[in-house]
């Protein structure tokens, strides 16, 4: 074996990490200078898969759920992935825990008014994407 070739979880991981950066969404938080604080988190929980640490991942997943709703992406990728690798035995509690995580940060302000959390974010969620395509097709052509 190569010292240059890498497992396979952390090929997974540098596709990802590749795919996620190509997302318009990075690029437009880029052109609009704002923090990357999800771009770190995501970057982090990649390097936690990429080392094999599957609790810091998920619990780092759920942190990046909470940080940017698009991160719900990743979750079919990951979903394969962990089940291909590690069966459903040792999943269900890693997106289990990933989900309780994010649901700590979303569920207070659920509870607390709950129109407006879906009026306001999750309608929100669903206007941004057209934005992303107007500005990109406006300004790449």
């Amino acid at each position: 074996r190569s010292s240059l070739a890498l497992p396979r979880y952390r090929g997974a991981a540098l596709i990802t990490a590749t795919a996620y950066l190509l997302l318009p969404d990075v690029h437009w938080n880029g052109i609009y200078a704002e923090p990357q604080l999800d771009w770190a988190i995501v970057m982090i929980m990649m390097l936690m898969l990429a080392q094999g640490r599957l609790r810091a991942a998920s619990l780092l997943y759920g942190v990046a759920l909470a940080t940017r709703p698009f991160n719900v992406l990743f979750a079919p990728f990951l979903l394969l992935w962990l089940l291909r690798r590690f069966g459903f035995r040792r999943t269900w509690p890693l997106m289990t825990m990933a989900l309780g995580v994010a649901a700590l940060f979303y569920l207070p302000f659920v509870a607390w008014n709950p129109h407006s959390f879906t009026m306001g974010a999750l309608r929100w969620l669903l206007a941004y994407g057209p934005a992303h395509r107007e500005w990109f097709h406006d300004s790449l052509g």
